[in-house]
């Protein structure tokens, strides 16, 4: 009986989930699918009403959806399995408690790094818009953007592919950066990457005899802003540790002696 029970609340509570609740609907299809006798549908009812109102709150909890969001600054978080997340500013992160102990899979909207702890048996998945980032024990980042998603793999290895393509998968290891554009549909290699990918989560930019063309493309996407200058000849060597754009503005400007201009957003 309890199990019989069990099946219409879920059934029930799949109906709920589609914002179309309709306890008899539910009821009845129940009883249609296992030909029951009508003469059973009162004590069926009622005993279903009571059910549901002692074990609605349990399943829904089984598929409760769990959601963080980095809103002003950038946010910590350590997963069920123990992992590390850093979620960039404006980034959100997703899971379902139930299905991560089985699968450890995490929806990402917006940008994160990874220090997943390695489980051969149950792999770490990232998914995002059309990417699957697979991890094989590592740390990484994934970003999504309006142009796509682009990997950076700071140790070990992961696996990228796309939901399109499966087969197109990518093994990225240390120091490898790929990109998934929305208009091509398989991940690839890419040797322009961003030049400081941490550097929104250090606030650590290393240039070495950079063109100041490529450092303004590293600096746009850190800071997720546009940015021009008088002089994309110029080239420029230095480490500079800022908490914001308009001081590292600043100091690449009168270092070399040319002007930047920060676009409006």
């Amino acid at each position: 009986m309890m199990k019989n029970i069990e099946r219409i609340i879920e059934d029930t509570i799949a109906k709920y989930r589609e914002d179309v609740f309709n306890p008899q609907a539910a009821l009845d299809n129940y009883l249609s699918s296992r030909n029951i006798r009508h003469f059973n549908v009162w004590i069926a009812a009622v005993a279903a009403a009571i059910a549901i109102l002692i074990l609605t709150p349990f399943f829904i909890g089984k598929y409760s959806i769990t959601e963080y969001t980095a809103q002003d600054t950038s946010k910590a978080l350590v997963l069920p399995d123990g992992s590390s997340v850093l979620l960039s500013q404006g980034s959100v992160l997703s899971l379902s408690r139930r299905g991560f102990r089985k699968s450890r899979t995490v929806q990402l909207e917006g940008r994160a790094i990874f220090d997943v702890i390695h489980d051969t048996e149950k792999p770490f998945t990232v998914s995002t818009g059309n990417a699957l980032v697979k991890d094989v024990g590592t740390e990484f980042q994934v970003y999504k953007h309006k142009g796509g998603v682009d990997v950076d793999v700071f140790s070990g290895e992961v696996i990228f592919s796309s939901v399109a393509y499966p087969e197109a998968s990518l093994c990225l290891t240390e120091g490898m950066h790929a990109v998934l554009a929305n208009s091509t549909g398989r991940p690839t290699l890419s040797d322009t990457g961003i030049i400081n990918p941490k550097a929104w989560a250090d606030g650590r930019f290393v240039y070495s005899d950079t063109e100041l063309v490529k450092v303004l493309k590293d600096l746009e996407c850190c800071f997720g802003t546009a940015l021009s200058s008088s002089d994309t000849t110029a080239v420029l060597t230095g480490t500079f540790e800022a908490a914001s754009l308009e001081e590292i503005v600043r100091i690449i400007s009168l270092a070399l002696d040319v002007e930047i201009k920060i676009e409006e957003k």
